[in-house]
């Protein structure tokens, strides 16, 4: 009889986490999210650096461009705001 050893590759909880938060940030958890994603991605790729966790990778991927998308549409809206100021008198 044959050994057929189904192989199942190593997945990180935390990168899974860290994808799942990211994805809510842009769904449910708008900052927060994003946030979270970023930390758990970040912990899930220092705890186990040999192990390619592409999950933990795409959480701080995602979470980074959603704070990003965040912080460029509040700089265009603070400056459309300074230029686009109707005066009262």
């Amino acid at each position: 009889m044959e050994n057929t050893a189904i192989y199942t590759p190593k997945r990180s909880y935390l990168g899974i986490t860290s994808l799942l938060f990211s994805l809510a940030g842009f769904v449910v958890l708008p900052i927060t999210g994003a946030i979270i994603g970023i930390i758990t991605g970040a912990i899930a790729l220092n705890k186990s650096p040999k192990m390619s966790d592409n999950f933990a990778r795409a959480g701080i991927i995602l979470g980074g461009l959603y704070i990003l998308i965040c912080v460029i549409l509040v700089i265009i809206t603070i400056v459309s705001r300074a230029v686009y100021t109707v005066p009262l008198s």
